[in-house]
């Protein structure tokens, strides 16, 4: 799992050499990881306590996988309750959903995804030598949630449902269905070796792709179980851009920055990151991968995005543009679907005039869009703020300061 060509957030046990100095610093590897997951703790022990993971691509083994679906369900098993067990220790990186939430990226999938995404020249950390590589763009997460072990427990619990209410049984049929034609597709899509390029391949293929999350995610629910873990990460991964995109995203200011002094766009991020930390505010940084180059929150129902870009000048004068985008978060997102179901309850069941309703849900739109105005407004005042402390000046018409202690 690598975050740039040469330092890795994660190398797997089978692969793994480590300093005799840092790993009696972290007294080995814990007991308790029998099936697996003791290589994913101590690499996450040995970056929390301040070591450097570092990636070498001469080195190699020849690493026997599972030859039987038995054998490999087992490992999907023990890899199930092994999350389990990190969970306990380190909730902060999974999902509420379930998954180990990783920064880095793994070269072989991106490799795969060439062929099924369009392509993106990235200039950012892998990006960062003499030349520019092309990578695959991000695989969304969608497949990954319709495939796993809570979307089936939520289409069984509908399926159920139908013997109270009949009429979703197609609702039923199309969640069931879902899973069936997206691993199915992968099935079609996934290059076999010439031997094994026939139906019934494919078709194994087919029950592996349908297996692999339902095993894995009901050995790390029973085992979240016994051992009372609670994931305590994001519901969704590390991809802050997934595709397709499921949240509201929109840019919606612009500010610019002047300099005489030579500050450029890496003084402001550096001066926004350190203002930002001390609102208290979570702040997340670009790792190279995005079209942005912050993250931060702004309350329960957006997180604002800040993209900065210098244009150097003669005499160390330098303009820097800020763009400010903000994303729509989940609880947005069931907010507005709660408006529009209650809506659809009102029409149908209360009997109201559709007129009646379309007005209410769009005096509750403009409500809405205010706080998201006035949050902005907090945003650009902030990027000032800590501009200032940089040597920048705002370009046109100056812009209120932020209150400090005040979040945004």
């Amino acid at each position: 799992m690598l975050l740039t060509d040469t330092v890795a957030e994660h190398i797997p046990g089978c692969n793994m050499a480590i300093r005799r100095s840092a790993f009696d610093e972290l007294s080995g590897f814990r007991p308790e990881y029998h099936a697996a997951g003791d290589d994913v703790d101590f690499c996450w022990r040995l970056l929390e306590s301040g070591h450097v993971i570092a990636f070498n691509a001469a080195a190699m083994l020849w690493h026997y996988r599972r030859f039987t679906v038995r054998g490999f369900l087992r490992q999907q098993q023990g890899y199930g309750k092994a999350e389990a067990l990190l969970t306990s220790r380190h909730s902060n990186r999974f999902g509420q959903l379930g998954g180990a939430r990783w920064r880095g990226e793994v070269y072989q999938t991106a490799l795969r995804s060439l062929s099924h995404h369009a392509s993106r020249i990235y200039s950012g950390v892998f990006g960062s030598a003499g030349y520019q590589a092309v990578y695959g763009a991000p695989a969304s997460e969608i497949g990954w949630l319709i495939t796993g072990f809570p979307w089936w427990l939520l289409t069984l619990a509908v399926a159920l449902n139908t013997v109270w209410l009949p009429d979703i049984f197609w609702l039923a049929l199309l969640m069931a269905a879902t899973p069936l034609l997206h691993t199915l597709r992968q099935a079609r899509r996934l290059p076999l070796a010439e031997p094994w390029r026939g139906a019934r391949a494919r078709l194994l293929l087919w029950f592996l792709l349908l297996a692999q999350p339902v095993v894995r995610g009901w050995s790390r629910f029973v085992w979240n179980v016994r051992l009372g873990s609670v994931p305590g990460g994001p519901w969704f991964a590390r991809s802050a851009d997934p595709r397709p995109r499921l949240w509201f995203y929109k840019r919606v200011a612009a500010l610019e920055l002047w300099s005489e002094n030579g500050a450029d766009r890496h003084h402001l991020i550096a001066a926004l990151t350190a203002h930002l930390r001390c609102l208290n505010v979570p702040v997340q940084i670009d790792d190279g991968w995005r079209d942005w180059d912050v993250e931060t929150s702004a309350g329960r129902w957006w997180r604002v995005r800040f993209a900065c870009v210098t244009e150097y000048h003669a005499e160390a004068k330098c303009l820097t543009r800020v763009r400010i985008a903000t994303r729509a978060t989940a609880a947005t997102a069931f907010f507005f679907m709660a408006a529009i179901l209650l809506a659809v309850a009102l029409v149908f069941i209360v009997r109201w005039h559709p007129v009646w309703t379309l007005g209410v849900l769009f005096v509750g739109s403009v409500l809405f869009e205010c706080l998201h105005h006035a949050a902005v407004t907090r945003a650009a005042n902030i990027v000032v703020a800590a501009s200032a402390g940089a040597g920048f000046l705002p370009v046109g018409r100056p812009v209120r300061a932020a209150v400090p202690g005040k979040e945004i």
